[in-house]
């Protein structure tokens, strides 16, 4: 098992990136509602074009590979809840940021929540699969 990343160096990851960028940042610290995502991170270009995404961030140990499931990690129930809510209600999918491992050898992914909310076992094998980090470069 490698080394795994504390989910407070994700989160600055993401401040550091949204700062670069110019993008609207906000951590999220909503104790009656358990559920709500850790950030809140949104861009527009003049035209209004851009993106606003809802991201919980998820930290886990390397596995033995691929297929193995991965540890470190829980998602509860509140926040499978906000997930799924959200999608169905929005039309639009939210996010984890998976970060497995630790150091230079550290891999990020960022899942669309109903990708993530459905399977019993959670591969780096899935997250590789849904992975839209290139699309929406919040780390």
């Amino acid at each position: 098992m490698g080394d795994k990343v504390n989910e407070a160096v994700l989160y600055s990851r993401v401040r550091k990136r949204a700062a670069e960028q110019g993008w609207f940042f906000m951590q999220v610290e909503n104790a009656r509602d358990r559920g709500t995502p850790d950030l809140y991170v949104a861009s527009w270009n003049a035209l209004g074009l851009g993106f606003a995404i809802w991201v919980e961030c998820k930290t886990a140990n390397t596995p033995k590979s691929d297929d193995h499931a991965l540890n470190g990690f829980e998602i509860r129930k509140g926040q499978k809840k906000w997930h799924r809510e959200f999608t169905d209600k929005s039309g639009h999918p939210s996010y984890f940021l998976f970060q497995v491992g630790g150091g230079i050898k550290a891999r990020r992914y960022l899942v669309p929540g109903y990708r993530i909310l459905r399977p019993s076992k959670i591969t780096e094998r899935l997250l590789k699969d849904a992975d839209v980090l290139e699309k929406y470069p919040v780390c």
